[in-house]
């Protein structure tokens, strides 16, 4: 009974063992068949790329100093049909280089043919700062048959290092102090100066002595002018009030009061007693005709006040004639016959 049983067994273990082994085949070669795909497909090429589109961004030198310039060249390449998603339709790398020192930015150079459009940018940078510095990356969006494209420049890195040498600085500005030599020189010109000076003052102080020692005019020159000014004025009632004025000035300084201030009234009172009857007789008459002519209502011309003039100078003439020969006279009972015949209210020397 064992042996049957066990035999049995056998069979059934060889029949289930090909089953297995052809599983196992099975999966094999399908492992096999993908492994193959798939290195099939690693292996396989990139699809091709446009031969006429790109960004190219160079610069020289690769080393500069802080405060150098290097030149920075941007090429824009396109192939022919396609357009810059641009309102002009035309690349530019100024926004790309807005945050830097541009010392340069000439216009674009055009270059186009029937493969591609081509545009050439050449920049001017300078180095601000030393260490490593990255480029800006300009970029663009082209429009092609496919669709739109998005293009950047590459990555440029240059090295920024300090300046070896010191700074050429001009030479300092010396202090602002007077030079020894040029001192010395001109040692003559604050004496010369301060001389001129006090000769300037002794002038004026001269001239202001001589003016206040020389004798003040006497009242008959005085009259003497303001005849001669009223004569000169055009107007007949100008010329009046000013004759009426330098003889009511002539008697005050004579006899003491104040004579261009008081009216004709008023110089006559102060006269009574003190003139011969008939020097006052005539001075008020004569008075009286200036007032009249000044206020009257007609225009007055100068040559209806010539008469006037004539008796206001023959008045003050025999006025002064009497004055001097009382002076004469009191100066001989003194016995001083050799002095000049002068009076105090003013004679004609």
């Amino acid at each position: 009974m064992a042996e049957p049983a066990r035999s049995a067994r056998r069979t059934t273990t060889h029949a289930v063992l090909p089953r297995q082994r052809g599983m196992r085949w099975t999966a094999a070669l399908l492992l096999a068949s993908t492994g193959a795909l798939a290195a099939d497909q690693s292996g396989a090429p990139p699809p091709r790329a446009e031969p006429h589109l790109g960004i190219e961004l160079s610069a020289s030198p690769a080393a500069v100093a802080v405060g150098d310039q290097l030149t920075v060249t941007v090429v824009y390449r396109w192939p022919h049909g396609w357009t810059v998603d641009r309102p002009d339709h035309e690349p530019d790398p100024a926004g790309a280089f807005s945050d830097e020192f541009v010392t340069s930015f000439p216009p674009a150079q055009r270059a186009s043919s029937a493969e591609e459009e081509r545009r050439t940018f050449t920049l001017q940078l300078a180095a601000r700062h030393s260490g490593t510095w990255s480029l800006p990356r300009p970029s663009v969006s082209l429009i092609g048959p496919q669709g739109r494209r998005e293009l950047s420049a590459p990555a440029v890195i240059i090295q920024v290092g300090t300046e070896a040498r010191p700074a050429d600085l001009p030479a300092p500005r010396p202090a602002w102090v007077r030079p020894l030599a040029a001192s010395t020189g001109r040692t003559w010109l604050w004496p010369a100066l301060l001389a001129g000076t006090l000769a300037a003052l002794l002038i004026l102080l001269n001239l202001w002595r001589r003016r206040t020692s020389a004798p003040p005019p006497t009242p008959f020159a005085v009259f003497a002018q303001d005849l001669a000014a009223a004569a000169s004025t055009g107007d007949g009632k100008e010329a009046g009030a000013r004759l009426s004025l330098a003889l009511r000035r002539y008697v005050g300084s004579i006899h003491s009061f104040d004579g261009p201030g008081s009216t004709t009234r008023e110089t006559a009172m102060i006269l009574r007693g003190r003139l011969p009857d008939g020097e006052y007789r005539d001075l008020v008459r004569l008075l009286d005709q200036l007032d009249a002519l000044r206020w009257s209502p007609a225009d007055l011309p100068i040559s209806a006040l010539r008469p006037s003039v004539e008796s206001a100078r023959s008045w003050c003439d025999g006025v002064q004639q009497r004055l001097d020969a009382e002076a004469a006279e009191r100066l001989a009972q003194r016995g001083a016959t050799d002095s000049p015949v002068t009076t105090q209210a003013g004679g004609r020397t």
